[in-house]
């Protein structure tokens, strides 16, 4: 925000809380000297993937005892909150060939570059190709910290024809 006039501006941002989101602007409150200049920083949160647009208010000049300031500015936002998302370091697990009753371990990595845990489990989709049985995940679910790396050991045991 900028001060352009000769005059000390105080501000106060409404904090915009919904079910789904909260949109605060740091900080919230405060004086802008004349002819100077603050930066403000907008913060978005959300309980799931959504798709955000709001309008956040900020309260200019001095407000009196109903709450009213001399001047508002408007801020619309408008924001799309996705899904947490994980990074898997392989695109594919080569097993090679495998004797019958023999079986083959890889590793799968697992990133979460999210700022939040993320759940996570890990199972084969049936498919005419594979049997979903002849394989085995360890850990097959858990909760990968914020920034983290989980490795999953996959176990391939070639059991029957």
């Amino acid at each position: 925000m900028y001060n352009n006039s000769p005059s000390l501006i105080p501000f106060q941002w409404d904090q915009q809380t919904t079910s789904e989101h909260i949109l605060l602007v740091e900080p919230s409150c405060g004086e802008l000297q004349a002819c100077s200049e603050t930066c403000c920083e907008l913060s978005v949160s959300a309980g799931g993937p959504c798709n955000i647009a709001e309008t956040v208010t900020c309260r200019l000049g001095h407000v009196d005892d109903l709450g009213r300031a001399s001047q508002t500015l408007s801020l619309p936002v408008s924001a799309a909150v996705k899904n947490c998302e994980l990074v898997v370091g392989e695109a594919e697990l080569d097993f090679g060939l495998i004797r019958l009753g023999e079986s083959a371990t890889r590793t799968l990595t697992v990133r979460n570059p999210e700022r939040s845990p993320v759940d996570c489990s890990v199972r084969l989709s049936p498919t005419g190709d594979l049997d979903v049985e002849e394989f085995d995940f360890c850990p097959s679910s858990t909760t990968i910290l914020p920034l983290d790396t989980c490795t999953i050991q996959v176990l391939c045991l070639q059991s029957h024809l």
